[in-house]
């Protein structure tokens, strides 16, 4: 009787010792990471697509499995960079949710364009379902102007500017109050100087 007890004691403590070391790795993974673990296989079963005898089955004395690649992480995050603008210096696209956020409950969407020294421009920024907010910013990222709304008395924007330094702008597109989104048109127009 004390041998069993002492057997049982024994592979209590070897039980608890397994689970001790394999519970922070199990603990540190999130229910959605959890998931995506691959599952073992029972030896001499083949991986998916193999037949039984194929090279890196595993279990087989001296083979390999083939290294497995993790899935890609569906909430990493992504890099932020701006749109460069097209050559025809006009878009049309939808700011969504899916933009960055501006820090007042809304989205915004940057585009990049170069400029020489002393360039003049205009800038048009429309749309139908939100009112806009343009921005612009200097080659170093610090503000140079901003318009809300255009002569006229609409909700779309327009801003001249004159750009002292050549290099690349930052224009912003974002709703005005931070909040509202759709589709919008962005024009960018170099201006030359009267005769």
């Amino acid at each position: 009787m004390s041998v069993l007890n002492s057997w049982f004691g024994s592979a209590q403590r070897a039980l608890g010792l397994a689970v001790a070391l394999t519970l922070p790795a199990l603990i540190a993974l999130s229910p959605a990471e959890a998931q995506q673990q691959p599952r073992p296989r029972p030896p001499g079963q083949p991986a998916p697509g193999q037949q039984p005898g194929q090279p890196g089955q595993p279990g087989q004395p001296g083979q390999q499995p083939a290294p497995q690649t993790p899935p890609a992480n569906p909430n990493a995050r992504r890099v932020y960079t701006p749109i460069p603008m097209p050559s025809n210096n006009q878009v049309s696209e939808t700011l969504t949710q899916g933009d960055i956020p501006n820090g007042q409950g809304g989205f915004a969407r940057d585009y990049t364009f170069s400029s020489r020294a002393e360039d003049r421009v205009e800038i048009d920024l429309s749309s139908d379902d939100f009112d806009t907010l343009v921005t612009v910013l200097n080659p170093d990222g610090t503000f140079l102007a901003e318009n809300d709304d255009g002569p006229g008395g609409g909700t779309n924007s327009l801003l001249f500017a004159r750009l002292d330094k050549a290099g690349t702008y930052t224009i912003r597109v974002q709703a005005f109050g931070g909040a509202g989104g759709g589709p919008f048109t962005l024009k960018v127009t170099r201006l030359r100087p009267v005769q």
